[in-house]
């Protein structure tokens, strides 16, 4: 009972906005002034303390466990890069940001973790319909050309809620998948629009070909997805620049600082340079990581979540990569488009993770991913 009070008290905290975390800052970890990013600004707040307490009191499940086996390895191995950088520029810049948001998030994440899969199931579904309400009433109020969940950028917020929106596709909920689209063209998040594009065309045509007798409100419902569909597939083919895209004569920095292939390109080819002078991974840190990318030219971090992890945690980023295309390839039909997504963003998604509420959204899929193992591999 007090474990599911105490899960209350999470929610509230997840939906706080950075500014409640800024009242109680310990010490603030500044990114680099020439990106202006307000997300990357991280507070080390005092709110953080009685709930790693909490956690540290609580007996730990077999997910809790592990995560905290990984970020103790993360640990050592940074140690023993700082031996082997000794009177690099880590010496002097070393930022823990990353510890703080993961401690941060695994904390939270261990008080809500139950071996009861409903209670889990239960809690990721109301946060993330809370979350998508937040973005509707921030678009209501605000009328911004980009909406994000509280405390988290754009392009998280686009990926959370497009998992979120294939999981009730696959479970058979499609009016939430559809609520969650719409908040998925709020966010603006391209990467993750045209990745939409594709899920949904899969899911129509599975729907339609797997319905023996077509219900009106079947029809209906097929029939304004695919209104949606387009009207959606419009807005995001207007939004693309693409004489950016073909003018290869353009000045390469103005072209590196935005979101577009070509900035995706240089800033992958900019990380493997980063590998080389890096071959281990830096540290931790994400800030320290922009600072790497900057020296080597380019304004911000590599647009690939696995190249940013690599940077920030070495090997360890090839075994999450090892994980998830073990999951993919032993995934049943039914789940496979959740692995699906999860390999592709990995690989080309954007790699921004520095917030402690991004950190409990991934451990609390990895989460519900475990308590389903039996569901979701096929067993032989």
């Amino acid at each position: 009972m007090k474990k599911y009070l105490l899960s209350y008290f999470v929610l509230i905290i997840l939906l706080m906005p950075n500014n409640f975390f800024s009242i109680f800052s310990l010490y603030v970890f500044n990114s680099p002034p020439e990106i202006k990013y307000e997300w990357l600004i991280v507070d080390f707040s005092a709110v953080f303390l009685p709930f790693l307490a909490i956690f540290l009191l609580l007996k730990k499940n077999y997910t809790t466990k592990k995560l905290l086996i990984l970020i103790s390895i993360i640990c050592f191995l940074d140690i023993i890069k700082l031996m082997f950088y000794e009177n690099s520029f880590l010496i002097s810049n070393f930022n823990f940001e990353l510890y703080y948001g993961y401690l941060f998030g695994l904390s939270l994440f261990g008080i809500i973790d139950s071996k009861k899969i409903s209670i889990k199931k239960e809690f990721y579904e109301t946060l993330m319909i809370l979350n998508i309400v937040s973005i509707f009433l921030f678009s209501l109020i605000y009328s911004p050309t980009r909406a994000n969940i509280i405390n988290m950028d754009f392009n998280s917020s686009g990926f959370f809620i497009l998992f979120f929106m294939i999981y009730n596709l696959i479970e058979g909920k499609q009016k939430i998948a559809l609520i969650s689209f719409i908040a998925l063209i709020l966010t603006g998040s391209r990467i993750n629009l045209v990745l939409s594009l594709f899920f949904i065309c899969f899911f129509l045509f599975k729907n339609i070909l797997n319905t023996k007798m077509f219900s009106q409100r079947k029809i209906l419902f097929n029939v304004i997805f695919v209104i949606v569909f387009f009207a959606f597939s419009i807005f995001v083919f207007n939004t693309i620049d693409l004489s950016r895209l073909l003018n290869f004569t353009s000045n390469i920095s103005s072209i590196s600082e935005d979101s577009s292939i070509i900035g995706r390109i240089l800033s992958i080819v900019t990380s493997f340079e980063a590998i080389k002078m890096f071959p281990f991974g830096v540290n931790f840190s994400f800030i320290d990581q922009q600072i790497v990318m900057q020296n080597l030219g380019y304004p911000t971090f590599p647009h690939s979540y696995f190249l940013s992890f690599y940077l920030v945690s070495g090997l360890v980023s090839i075994y999450f990569l090892y994980v998830i295309t073990k999951y993919l390839l032993k995934s049943t039909k039914k789940w496979k488009p959740l692995f699906i997504l999860i390999f592709i963003y990995f690989l080309i998604g954007d790699g921004l993770f520095v917030n402690f509420k991004i950190f409990f959204m991934l451990f609390l899929i990895i989460g519900l991913i475990n308590d389903r193992k039996e569901e979701i591999l096929v067993t032989k």
